[in-house]
């Protein structure tokens, strides 16, 4: 069913030169995996176009107040196990910009959205605040590895969020398998399907 809100389009990973990754498997719920070699070094992607509503897709990736529960990025991911350090303080990035000292990601160990939530709204402005928009000229995946141009993965998508570089150490995925679920909201605030994968780190 075509629900109103954006529709994700492709959503995976990609090489620290940008090249997208294949999956190897499939889990038992029919998820996709990835398995880099280290829980860092790669970037994350997803790309959405517009649902029924026809509104466009939204494009905030943080949106955080301490005590509103509802105060939240259009772009909602979230991870069901800690990254890094799994600090819930929001966006507490490394960088030159960097006010805290990097502490991760809190992990959703039941993925849920819960929209009274306020550990989960953090959650979904931690992870958010690391991510930036692209187009189509602009793109952070690289599909093709002969023309190494940049492109979108899926020639349907409308706009994409990527990781604003790769995933460093602070916020590492850790060994073993870390389930990553997303959404996308419209400008109008309708919520699109999720598209699910999973990062399996030895």
């Amino acid at each position: 069913m075509l629900l109103p809100g954006p529709q994700i389009t492709a959503f995976g990973l990609a090489d620290g030169e940008n090249f997208v990754m294949a999956p190897t498997s499939t889990d038992d719920q029919g998820n996709p995996v990835y398995t880099p070699f280290v829980g860092a070094g790669f970037f994350i992607f997803v790309e959405a176009k517009s649902g029924s509503s026809g509104s466009p897709l939204g494009t905030i990736t943080i949106n955080t107040k301490s005590d509103d529960p509802t105060a939240r990025p259009d772009l909602q991911m979230e991870a069901n196990k800690n990254l890094g350090l799994g600090i819930p303080a929001v966006c507490d990035v490394a960088g030159p910009g960097a006010v805290q000292t990097p502490g991760g990601v809190p992990g959703v160990p039941t993925p849920s959205f819960d929209p009274q939530s306020q550990p989960i709204a953090d959650a979904l402005n931690d992870i958010g605040c690391r991510f930036d928009l692209h187009s189509n000229a602009d793109a952070c995946t690289k599909p093709n590895p002969v023309t190494e141009a940049p492109g979108f993965v899926n020639p349907n998508t409308a706009l994409q969020f990527c990781t604003m570089s790769a995933v460093s150490t602070d916020w590492k995925f850790h060994s073993g398998d870390t389930l990553l679920t997303v959404q996308w909201r419209d400008m109008a605030g309708n919520i699109g399907n999720q598209a699910h994968l999973v990062v399996r780190v030895p």
